[in-house]
């Protein structure tokens, strides 16, 4: 992700802690997260504030909770192909011949 966008998250961290942004911040949390995707950042954001155990977040936080942000999110993305693949707006996902499972899900 971009700066701008890692400024944005860090924006979004403020708007409940009250903490200062500067450009030192967020060049500090860019050097951290800047290499997720923003959506996984934003997802991961959402996770740590709900971890009962995180009082201050930090950038170690959101890259603790980019797994489980990227599992929901894929998770999301294949629920709608399937939803797509129902109503026949998509061609079918492949079936894996030796098991006969979704592709995806082999």
């Amino acid at each position: 992700m971009g700066k701008s966008e890692t400024e944005l998250i860090v924006r979004k961290i403020a708007a409940l802690d009250n903490r200062i942004v500067t450009e030192e911040t967020v060049e500090s949390w860019h050097d951290i997260i800047g290499h997720m995707d923003y959506t996984v950042a934003e997802r991961a954001l959402v996770k740590a504030r709900q971890d009962v155990n995180v009082n201050w977040l930090e950038p170690r936080h959101l890259v603790a909770k980019a797994r489980e942000a990227i599992m929901e999110l894929n998770e999301e993305a294949r629920e709608l192909a399937r939803e797509a693949e129902a109503e026949g707006r998509v061609d079918p996902e492949p079936i894996c011949r030796a098991h006969r499972r979704r592709i995806t899900t082999c």
